[in-house]
């Protein structure tokens, strides 16, 4: 309650804020742009944005912390000014990206790559979904399925450890309407039901595997999210993006399909000056690897 009490301050009337520089949407170094700025420019105006961020907030209600996020660990230019202001690294999961190797011109290409031991696997998975169909779902038949998108969406987002953004299928379908064709969306049907969906965003500079949709209760007997990685390969060899973001989650299943570790770097503030000195000393150091990464390529 104390805790509860500083981090939230006593008037309840008051709005909260949470304030993060970045994209909650995506993973990845997104939400920053400077034009025409040397590196040292862009740092000092990244924590000047915080500061006046704060103080306008401030004026109709609290802010909590700060975070400032997605920043790659080899180039990382915000660091060292962030941590000047109090802010203290914030470990998150790895991003897990795959390059798209410039021979494959279609999938055949990518299975041709694989190992013997995970051609086979691929066959076994692909086995899973023989009896469904595989195919594009436009902005109509979103906005037809919309429940049935609701559903299997909210199915994923409740097995995510962390949710500070909440979506829901008018986020897709607005997607889908203002991206046109540089947004794809597939869906999984068995016997006209909607078993999975995957959305992926294309530009000219990789592919996104963006928000999936599983029905659970067919998750392990028709192995819908391997058929999914496949599905976002396939679509981003044929997209010809030159490589593939998967995002956090499930990092040793995606090492199966080829994908490999990106470590980003973000960094946090607690508002109390008190709970932000405690936090330092207690949040972890590095990313637990309780985990086996794979090579599915033929050596």
């Amino acid at each position: 309650m104390l805790v509860q009490k500083m981090l939230f301050g006593v008037k309840k009337d008051k709005p909260h804020y949470l304030v993060i520089c970045g994209n909650m949407y995506l993973s990845g170094d997104y939400g920053i742009l400077f034009v025409g700025k040397d590196k040292e420019s862009a740092a000092i105006l990244l924590s000047e944005a915080f500061v006046y961020v704060k103080k306008e907030l401030e004026k109709t209600g609290k802010v909590m912390a700060e975070i400032a996020k997605d920043y790659p660990i080899e180039s990382d230019i915000y660091g060292a000014h962030l941590k000047a202001k109090k802010f203290y690294p914030l470990v998150m999961d790895p991003i897990m990206k795959m390059n798209i190797r410039p021979h494959w011109n279609s999938f055949d290409d990518y299975i041709a790559d694989l190992s013997s031991k995970y051609r086979q696997r691929y066959v076994q998975v692909k086995k899973k979904i023989s009896g469904c169909e595989m195919r594009v779902l436009t902005t109509d038949e979103l906005i037809e399925r919309k429940e049935e998108i609701d559903r299997l969406y909210l199915a994923v987002q409740n097995k995510s450890p962390v949710r500070l953004v909440m979506h829901n299928s008018d986020y897709l379908i607005s997607l889908s309407k203002r991206l046109k064709s540089k947004v794809e969306f597939k869906g999984i049907l068995e016997n006209g039901k909607l078993l999975a969906f995957m959305a992926g965003v294309k530009d000219h500079q990789h592919f996104e595997a963006h928000h999936i949709g599983i029905d659970y209760e067919y998750n392990k007997s028709h192995c819908l999210y391997q058929n999914i990685l496949y599905a976002y390969i396939e679509m981003a060899i044929l997209a010809r993006s030159p490589y593939i973001s998967f995002g956090r989650t499930a990092l040793e299943m995606k090492t199966t399909v080829g994908a490999v570790v990106h470590t980003y770097q973000a960094y946090i503030k607690l508002n109390n000056t008190l709970l932000n000195g405690i936090a330092c000393h207690m949040l972890p150091t590095e990313y637990e690897m309780d985990w086996i990464p794979r090579n599915p390529f033929r050596q």
